[in-house]
């Protein structure tokens, strides 16, 4: 059995936790839960800036960790409210365009901590 692996990412603010942004095992990495932080840490009030904020977070654990966008396997995302999935929708497009290769996709209503409106999860496997 491959022995885990535990990655904090560059440049991405670290969890306040004990826990890492990604843990690869064998030929999979896992993401930790993925917050709309802006650069500065902050996380912005909109759902649209959260959104755009976390799907760039996504996308620079998904590099930081050797993996590319086509070895997303499955992607969770987590929302306080169903009812606005434009943001996401978008965003979802702009990093998967072809719609003949997307990874699969859940989306959870989550009571997630104020001021959090959204936070996303992957699967990759190399």
């Amino acid at each position: 059995m491959a022995k885990r692996e535990s990655m904090d990412i560059p440049g991405l603010v670290p969890h306040k936790n004990p826990i890492p942004h990604v843990s690869r095992t064998g030929n999979m990495i896992f993401s930790g839960g993925i917050i709309g932080y802006d650069a500065d840490g902050n996380i912005p009030e909109s759902l649209e800036d959260q959104t755009k904020c976390a799907f760039a977070n996504m996308r620079k654990m998904i590099e930081g960790s050797g993996a590319t966008l086509e070895d997303v396997a499955h992607v969770t995302v987590f929302l306080k409210t169903r009812a606005n999935r434009e943001p996401v929708n978008r965003e979802w497009v702009a990093l998967f365009p072809d719609e003949k290769n997307m990874p699969a996709r859940h989306a959870v209503k989550s009571d997630l901590d104020d001021p959090m409106q959204i936070q996303l999860e992957f699967v990759a496997v190399l």
